[in-house]
Formats: structure tokens, sequence, C-alpha cells
């Protein structure tokens, strides 16, 4: 790894199209020559050649192997005339030797790693003067103005969104709002939990990797309902009330069925619904004040 202006530290921000490292590839870089002085002995020693049998042509090869320049990347081959000509061409292993050079040239690009958007830099794992080995993790970098977050949305909810709807995010420890963006919905529902896993989109300011927030989805509205446990409904759709001492029970209109309660309509704010379970409370029975 050579040594240069970036700094490759933990928490070092930088900009998209900046150089994060630089390796040195001379060694590399003269191996990728020699393979194309070895190209353009091909293609001279094929001149005499394509001058005689393919004489309409044969300009085009000549200005190819004229412009040649040392250091610089190989330009696209001439399109070829006839089958004849592309045949002689192949036979010569002019195509597999020039495609074999720019996957080189492919490589040695990759010997400046430049980033690919602003970000900053969460793990490094060289330094100057260090010998980087093929398939060695050098470091991790993030996008810190653009984030993904996974969240786990119970099968009710998941089964109203879609992707592109907007979700409200927010953070316990901060003040303001994030708007995220559904990008994807898993088709898989997680056994241990039965909630499935939701990703979003979402960007703003003081978000950082790895933080926690929480999302508040509103499927619907409803008016004149009441949220109760889900216990409190019997097998006829009633609720148990108390009403002057007596148990009755109330008919209701089942609207939603949440995680862990019901909508209901049909109540009003003065019911007195009976939610502690003592014995077995029936429809008649009377309670005393005792």
């Amino acid at each position: 790894m050579l040594s240069q202006d970036f700094k490759l530290k933990e928490g070092v921000s930088f900009s998209k199209g900046e150089s994060l490292m630089r390796l040195d590839a001379k060694e590399f870089r003269l191996q990728l020559e020699a393979q194309k002085s070895a190209f353009l002995n091909i293609l001279t020693s094929m001149m005499s050649d394509l001058k005689a049998d393919y004489p309409d042509n044969y300009s085009n090869w000549l200005n190819y192997v004229q412009e040649y320049k040392s250091g610089e990347s190989l330009a696209e081959l001439p399109k070829t005339e006839s089958d004849g000509e592309e045949y002689y061409v192949t036979s010569n292993q002019v195509y597999s030797t020039y495609y074999t050079i720019k996957a080189l040239e492919e490589r040695l690009t990759k010997f400046n790693i430049i980033a690919p958007y602003d970000g900053s830099v969460t793990i490094a794992n060289t330094d100057k003067g260090t010998l980087v080995s093929p398939g060695q993790i050098l470091g991790t970098i993030i996008n810190n103005k653009s984030y993904e977050l996974e969240a786990a949305a119970g099968i009710e909810v998941v089964t109203k969104l879609k992707v592109g709807d907007k979700i409200t995010f927010s953070n316990n420890q901060l003040s303001g709002f994030w708007m995220g963006t559904v990008a994807r919905i898993s088709e898989i529902i997680d056994t241990k939990t039965q909630n499935i896993p939701v990703y979003f989109d979402i960007q703003g300011p003081n978000l950082k990797a790895g933080m926690y927030l929480e999302g508040f989805f509103v499927s619907e509205s409803f008016e004149n309902v009441f949220s109760i446990p889900s216990a409190m409904l019997t097998r006829d759709e009633k609720v148990l009330l108390l009403d002057n001492n007596v148990i009755r029970g109330k008919a209701v209109e089942l609207v939603e069925i949440m995680q862990d309660s019901i909508l209901v309509r049909g109540l009003s704010s003065n019911d007195l619904l009976i939610t502690n379970q003592f014995n077995v409370p029936e429809e008649g029975m009377k309670l005393s004040s005792n």
C-alpha cells in the first residue's frame, strides 16, 4: 500500500471520486505492457497477409498498429469485412489475446480504489507500507448520506404495505423525524417472532450506522371505535360490562384485529368493561361492593 494524502483511518470522511488507497502496481503494469508488446507482434506479423488477401480492410488494421501507444489502453479492434478475414484474424488468436489484455487493464484500475459515494471509514485494516494479498479485506466504508433500515413488522401490517410507501421514523434519544421508503419486503416469516423483515431506504441528518429507530404506520382511520384486549371478546362477539352492579353482555362490531388487541364499535365512553379475571364472570351475575 502506497502513501497518499488521504488517511485510511476509522471515522475519516471522504467524497465521491476521491482516492481511498493506492496499491503498488508497478510489477503488474510491466506484465501488462509485456502482454501488449506480444499482441503487437501478432498484428505486425499478419500485415503482409492482410494486405495481400484482404486489401479493402488493410488500411484499418495498419492505422490500428500505427496508433498503438505504450502505456495507453488498447483501442477497439477494427471490424472485419468478410468471413474469411474474420477466420484468419481468429486463427492468429487476435481476439483471445485482445480480451485477455482488456481484462488485465480492468484489473489494473483496481490498484487505485476510488470512493463510489460520499461516506466515511468504519474499519481500516491496512496502512501505508502494508503488504496486500489477493482477497484480503482492506477496510470497511459506509455511505453516511443514505442508509438501509431493516425492520420487523407483523403480518397484519405487512399485508397493507407495498414498495414505495412512506413511513415516519423516530429515535427516543433524538428530536425530529426521518422519512423512510419501503424498498423491499421479504417473503419469509421469522418462525420465532412471526414477523416479516421490511427494508427501508432512509436518509437525513444525525443518522448513524447501527442506530435503532421506531416506525409509525397508520393503515386506515376508524371513527367511534375502542381498542380492547382480544380476550375480552366472547364467542358470540359480546363484551362483558358492569351495569348497576350486574354483569351484562353487550354486542359489539369487530372492526380490526391487532397483534395483541382488537378494535370494536358499539361501546360508549361510559361503559364499564370487566377486564380483571375473578372466578368466571358470567352475564347476569350480580356483584356486591364487599
